[in-house]
């Protein structure tokens, strides 16, 4: 019985100092991609600094003033060249501006939604008199005339 005893207790001697065996190289491997993996890191810091360095110098307005100098025909802007808006020519009352008549249509027309009854006329709330069809919170009803004091 004895000898069982010590034969089981060597075996488990064994088998530990094959588990300690075992996680010291998977510490040590482990350790070493962790080492690896900081030199990648310091790396691709180190690169990502390059790179907003040369962004900064690409951006800055020295270099892209002397872009603007060797590639593009560029005249200084002189000051009697600005005008007002005041010195632009009158509308035309007959222009083919399709997009203006539109939004001189939406502002001119009354507002139909799908929470207006169409078939019952409006009625005047307390917010005042409103066109037919125009609820009474529209933004594009038109304004109405201020009452007097009573």
């Amino acid at each position: 019985m004895l000898r069982v005893a010590n034969v089981v207790m060597v075996v488990a001697l064994l088998v530990t100092a094959g588990v300690v065996y075992h996680l010291k190289y998977a510490s040590t491997s482990e350790a070493e991609r962790l080492a690896s993996l900081r030199v990648q890191i310091r790396k691709e810091r180190e690169v990502i600094g390059r790179l907003k360095a040369e962004w900064a110098r690409r951006t800055s307005p020295i270099y892209i003033q002397g872009l603007v100098q060797r590639h593009l025909d560029l005249k200084r802007l002189d000051v009697d060249s600005i005008s007002d808006l005041s010195d632009l020519p009158e509308r035309p009352q007959g222009s083919d501006d399709k997009i203006g008549g539109m939004i001189e249509a939406l502002t001119d027309a009354p507002l139909v939604t799908s929470s207006v009854n169409r078939s019952a006329p409006a009625v005047a709330g307390a917010a005042g008199s409103a066109a037919p069809g125009v609820p009474a919170a529209s933004a594009l009803r038109q304004p109405s005339a201020p009452k007097p004091p009573a």
